[in-house]
């Protein structure tokens, strides 16, 4: 059933107190939840193939394994490592909602580096946050990969992990990545931008897009990649545009390879064209989609939207 649960296949099963002692608490409780109804629906299996495998990776991996028989014996054990996260925005008012979905992350060791693009601290109001924070100021003639390779320069993180000013994060968002990139060992590993929030049409889509596999392409706003990789890649280019894409092209041709995972987790808001790096129209987004809904509308991974659901719609 663990192994079951690991590969992300939702599995009916007959109650089993036995089976379920030996699966945890965690695993027993995600097996619990799939239901003949469930697996009806697309979307809500999707869920539920999520749920299982972060529980029983996470329970019954090989790194949590070995971590618990060191911890039984007495034995030290390496700390978690620590993601960098970079936030880079030219918006002041962007400042509080940004910071607030990263205090959200849970089950990750985190610090925020916040890059403030054309105006000082004095002009944003940064809230208290339980995460360390480091400031960085530049002027907004400065290109927007320089910018996020003088936050990276400050970043003493093991993984470096960018996100947008404007996009929703699941709580579990960072803490998935990590796992995706455990299981398929790759350099750089993001999410899909399969949910996108349509601002000017006040409509929500899920895009068909194949996750859980090694692919070119990750939401710019969702990447997280090793230090070394970082490195060996040369960092962002200096650009004011395309710096996701540039350095995704990097890090494949240092020989880095990319894995892109499931996008339950992660809300791409898109405004209009105008003022985003990524100059893709509003309508590019209605030309192939797998679901829509009118509103903003997350699925269950998601959690806690109701407050961004009622602020956008006003």
């Amino acid at each position: 059933m663990a192994a079951f649960s690991a590969a992300g296949i939702p599995v009916l099963a007959a109650p089993d107190p036995a089976r379920d002692r030996a699966l945890g608490p965690g695993l027993a409780a995600a097996l619990a939840a799939v239901t003949g109804e469930a697996l009806a629906s697309d979307l809500r299996r999707e869920e539920l193939s999520i749920r299982l495998r972060r529980a029983a990776l996470r329970e019954h991996g090989a790194a949590a394994r070995w971590r618990g028989l060191a911890l039984a014996a007495g034995l030290p054990v390496p700390p978690h490592p620590r993601v960098s996260i970079l936030l880079c925005t030219r918006r002041p008012e962007m400042v509080p909602f940004a910071v607030e979905q990263m205090e959200r992350q849970r089950g990750v060791t985190a610090e925020l580096i916040v890059g403030l693009h054309g105006f000082t601290a004095r002009e944003a109001a940064i809230p208290r946050t339980r995460l360390p924070v480091t400031v960085i100021e530049a002027s907004a003639a400065t290109p927007f990969g320089e910018v996020l390779n003088r936050m990276a320069a400050v970043a003493s993180g093991s993984y470096l992990a960018k996100v947008d000013d404007d996009d929703w994060y699941g709580p579990d968002h960072l803490a998935d990545l990590l796992l995706a990139r455990r299981y398929s060992g790759a350099d750089l590993v993001g999410s899909a931008a399969e949910f996108v929030y349509l601002e000017p049409l006040d409509v929500t889509i899920r895009r068909c897009i194949g996750t859980e596999r090694f692919a070119p392409l990750v939401a710019g706003g969702t990447m997280l990649v090793t230090r070394a990789a970082f490195e060996a890649a040369g960092g962002f280019r200096p650009l004011a545009r395309t710096v996701d894409g540039q350095l995704l092209q990097a890090v494949e041709a240092v020989g880095g390879r990319i894995y892109r995972t499931h996008g339950l987790g992660y809300v791409l808001r898109r405004r209009s064209a105008y003022g985003h790096t990524w100059r893709q129209p509003v309508q590019s987004f209605l030309a192939s989609y797998q679901e829509q809904w009118r509103g903003l509308v997350f699925n269950e991974l998601m959690e806690d939207g109701a407050r961004w659901r009622a602020e956008v719609r006003t």
